[in-house]
C-alpha cells in the first residue's frame, strides 16, 4: 500500500519549521527523482536499497520516494518535536510492506549513528568496494538552516577519512542545503569564493547541482557548473515549506571519489596555503615551514606557480604541490601542534 503524501492544509499545522526548509511538491520530488535517473546505480529498481533520511521534516520527498521505489530498508532520522509528532500523525500506522521506520535521534549527534549500527544493529549495510558508488545504500538529509553549515562541513570531511557512514564505501548523498553553501562548496579555481572546502569537495567527490528554489540565484553558480547539471528550477511560491520564504535553497548529489590521498597531509598544505589563498605562492608557501620558499623554486617544474596564487590553482596543482612536500627532507612534523597541545591538556 503506497503511503499517502501530505496535504499543504497538514503541513501548515507544523508550528516550528526551525528555520530548515523542505520540498512539499510532490510532482517536483518526481521531476527530481526521475532526473537522478538512480536506477543506473541501484540494481533491482531500488528494491536492494537501505536509505538513511536524515531531517526529513515533513517527509514529503521521503514518502514521494519510497512510493516510488519500494526500498528494502528505509529509516527517517528525525528528533525535533514538532516533525516528529507530525510524522506520527500522518505516516504511521502504515502498510509495514513499505519498510519505513521512525528514529527518534538527533543526526547532529555522532552517537545517533553508532548506536543505530554498532549497538543496536537496526541498520547495517553491508561493506563494499571503494572502486564505484555503493549499490545498496544512499543517504538523504536535509540541512537547510544556515548554523548547520559545520555540520555539512563535518560530513564532507568523512569523504577523505573514509569514517562515518562512508566506512561502508562510497555512499552517494543527495543533501538539500543554503543555496550560499552550495555556492561556497562548489566554487571552481580563480573565483571569488574559491576556498578549502570546495577544494576539499573537488578532491573527494563529483557533485553535481540537481534542483535550486529560487532560479534568480541561478547566477551566483558558474555557468560551466549549470550547464553541466542542468538543474530542476523551483519557483513555485507554494512547493518550498515554510511558504514564501525568501532564502533559497539547493539539492546536491555528491557522489564520493575512491582516492589514495594522505589526508592528514592534503590537510595541513591546504589548509596553510588557503589562508594565504590570494597571496602569490612565492611568499605563501613559507607558511608550510621555514625554508620552503627556497625547496620549491628549486623542485617546481613550473615555475610560473609561484606567481599564481593558491585561490587559482586546480586540484592536480594541488596534488603536485603535496606529492613536494611529502619529498620535502626538512618539512615540519605537521603532529607536533597537536601532539604539543595533548601534553599541555595532561599537565593540567
Amino acid at each position: 500500500m503506497a503511503l499517502r503524501i501530505p496535504t499543504l492544509a497538514e503541513i501548515s499545522t507544523v508550528k516550528h519549521s526551525y528555520r530548515f526548509q523542505y520540498l512539499i511538491n510532490q510532482t517536483i520530488c518526481d521531476k527530481i527523482f526521475t532526473k537522478l535517473q538512480l536506477d543506473k546505480t541501484y540494481p533491482n529498481n531500488l528494491k536492494d536499497l537501505k536509505v538513511l533520511d536524515l531531517y526529513p521534516g515533513p517527509a514529503v520527498q521521503s514518502a514521494v520516494f519510497n512510493n516510488r521505489f519500494t526500498p528494502k530498508q528505509h529509516l527517517l532520522m528525525e528528533s525535533r518535536k514538532s516533525f516528529a509528532e507530525f510524522q506520527d500523525r500522518y505516516l504511521i500506522p502504515y502498510d509495514n510492506s513499505n519498510h519505513l521506520t521512525m528514529i527518534r535521534k538527533d543526526p547532529y549527534d555522532w552517537s545517533s549513528f553508532t548506536d543505530l549500527i554498532d549497538k543496536e544493529k537496526k541498520f547495517q549495510p553491508e561493506v563494499q568496494s571503494r572502486n564505484h558508488i555503493h549499490n545498496e545504500f544512499l543517504i538523504m538529509g536535509n540541512v537547510t538552516e544556515k548554523k548547520y553549515e559545520g555540520l555539512i562541513i563535518q560530513w564532507l570531511n568523512c569523504l577523505g577519512y573514509k569514517n562515518w557512514l562512508m566506512k561502508f564505501g562510497n555512499v552517494k548523498m543527495l543533501l538539500w542545503l543554503p543555496t550560499q553553501t552550495a555556492v561556497k562548496l562548489l566554487a571552481l579555481p580563480g573565483t571569488k569564493h574559491r576556498n578549502k572546502c570546495s577544494l576539499y569537495l573537488e578532491a573527494f567527490a563529483n557533485t553535481n547541482i540537481v534542483a535550486l528554489s529560487h532560479s534568480e540565484h541561478i547566477k551566483d553558480f558558474d555557468k560551466k557548473l549549470i550547464e553541466k547539471s542542468s538543474p530542476v528550477l523551483i519557483d513555485n511560491s507554494d512547493a518550498i515549506f515554510p511558504i514564501n520564504s525568501k532564502d533559497a535553497i539547493t539539492l546536491l548529489e555528491i557522489n564520493p571519489k575512491d582516492h589514495a590521498i594522505d589526508v592528514d597531509t592534503w590537510d595541513y598544505v591546504t589548509k596553510q596555503l588557503m589562508i594565504l589563498r590570494g597571496t602569490p605562492l612565492l611568499d605563501a608557501v613559507e607558511s608550510l615551514g621555514h625554508g620552503a620558499r627556497e625547496y620549491y623554486l628549486e623542485k617546481l617544474t613550473d615555475k610560473s606557480l609561484m606567481e599564481r596564487c593558491p585561490a587559482t590553482f586546480t586540484y592536480d596543482e594541488f596534488l603536485y604541490i603535496i606529492k613536494l612536500f611529502k619529498a620535502w627532507p626538512f618539512k615540519p612534523d605537521i603532529y607536533l601542534e597537536l601532539y604539543d597541545i595533548k601534553i599541555d591538556e595532561f599537565r593540567n
